[in-house]
């Protein structure tokens, strides 16, 4: 069967039609109007973000069977296009407030992050590229060093970023977060107004004019993607890698229980305007050999006991491979997570200053819950810790793995959305900042 360009038909609805003037942020399980601009120049205030639409948002027309809802009542086996089509019009307004700060100011700051994933580098990226397209002023922040093969999305996005240009902007876009904690510190003072778009369902405390804080879409990319075709920018080969990598990073490579229709119809549009998927695999699959050594290393530390497999890799151990980049510890994870048997697997780091990250993942637990008893958040089904002065090394991993021995031997199996089917499982995850 040969291949073929989208009809205008299938494509997503055009924002041409939506309506105008609406500012809506999603508190809870009601809409109610958003903070007005007046209100940033008053007390800064806490706002909660929160998405009450679990619905999933693939390409309008497209007939798929949607995953079962949060509360576990079924879903109909098939939604008509209209609905789909309604739900993605909904989308498209709520992003367009959005897109008109994107036209109506001059000047941006763009955070991501701390520890940023092809997702946030990839949002931060393409939003930039396309904002520069429109003739605007954009500079990227994030808290952490940028991993350097990352530069294959943006030559200066390679290790530390540069300082930004202005001392203050008119517009600040967080994406992928909307948490201060996790931005660089000075991030929301440098904006006159600040938006955020994000995917994880957290509890944010950032003053904004407008937000898209959607947790059922599988990546932050998704919802650029959408942003930038309601703000009316061109969709250039550089912009659609960037995309295409975040939505590989969030979506394991398609494998993870968040690929759904739409991450795939947007996927194939990507690489029709220009993304190369064998670009992308080899940016975040590929490995140094040094890599491998540090394997050989750290392998002898992974303990399986029933349900449950750990390990960790000493500051001492990480410093004899200096060179590779900190993000290459995320594939030690994935080495641990494919030992047949067990279905909870933790990785613990610790940091050259002394602090201790965890990684967690499970298809069957939700491991979000075990990490939030340790100051942490995530995904249901992958999270983390970060403890910043945890004090002895071995003390603390022994204590974290009694407790994770505690947490598989009293919290119920079934939890993940990974554990789902397929048809089930598809949208119910709902990923919180680690």
């Amino acid at each position: 069967m040969s291949a073929r360009s989208l009809t205008r038909a299938e494509q997503l609805p055009s924002a041409a039609d939506l309506p105008r003037g609406i500012l809506v942020a999603s508190t809870g399980s009601a809409s109610v109007p958003a903070p007005s601009r007046a209100g940033i120049a008053g007390p800064r205030r806490r706002q909660t973000f929160s998405s009450s639409a679990r619905e999933g948002i693939p390409l309008a027309g497209t007939q798929y069977l949607p995953p079962t809802a949060v509360d576990g009542a079924a879903r109909p086996e098939v939604n008509d296009g209209r609905a789909l089509s309604g739900r993605l019009a909904a989308l498209e307004a709520e992003l367009t407030p959005i897109a008109r700060l994107l036209h109506e100011h001059q000047t941006f700051l763009i955070g991501t992050h701390v520890s940023p994933d092809p997702d946030a580098i990839g949002s931060a990226v393409a939003l930039q590229l396309a904002l520069r397209q429109l003739g605007k002023v954009a500079d990227v922040v994030c808290p952490s060093p940028v991993p350097a093969h990352f530069a294959a999305f943006s030559p200066e996005l390679a290790g530390r970023l540069p300082r930004p240009s202005l001392e203050r902007y008119e517009c600040g876009l967080a994406v992928d977060v909307s948490v201060s904690s996790r931005l660089p510190e000075d991030f929301p003072h440098r904006a006159e107004r600040l938006a955020v778009v994000d995917h994880h369902d957290t509890a944010g405390d950032l003053p904004v004019v407008a937000a898209c804080v959607r947790p059922e879409v599988p990546a932050c990319c998704m919802l650029i993607r959408t942003l930038l075709r309601v703000a009316g920018a061109t969709l250039t080969p550089a912009i659609a890698n960037a995309l295409y990598a975040g939505i590989v990073g969030d979506t394991g490579h398609f494998t993870h229980a968040n690929t759904d229709a739409w991450a795939l119809s947007m996927a194939a549009e990507l690489v029709e305007h220009g993304a190369q998927p064998f670009v992308i695999a080899g940016t975040l699959q590929k490995r140094p050999l040094a890599y491998y050594q540090l394997l050989a290393e750290v392998v002898p530390t992974f303990q399986v006991e029933g349900p449950l497999a750990y390990g960790y890799c000493r500051a001492a151990t990480w410093r004899k491979y200096r060179e590779l980049d900190a993000d290459l510890v995320s594939g030690l994870m994935t080495i641990l997570a494919s030992i047949e048997g067990p279905s909870l697997f933790a990785f613990v780091t610790e940091q050259q200053d002394g602090s201790i990250r965890v990684r967690l993942r499970s298809p069957v637990y939700n491991v979000r819950l075990f990490a939030e008893r340790w100051g942490g958040g995530g995904h249901d089904s992958a999270a983390g810790i970060q403890l910043r002065a945890p004090g002895d090394f071995e003390t603390v991993y022994r204590r974290l793995v009694d407790d994770l021995r505690a947490y598989v031997a009293t919290a119920p199996a079934g939890t993940s959305a990974h554990s789902r089917s397929p048809a089930q499982a598809g949208q119910d995850q709902r990923p919180r900042h680690p």
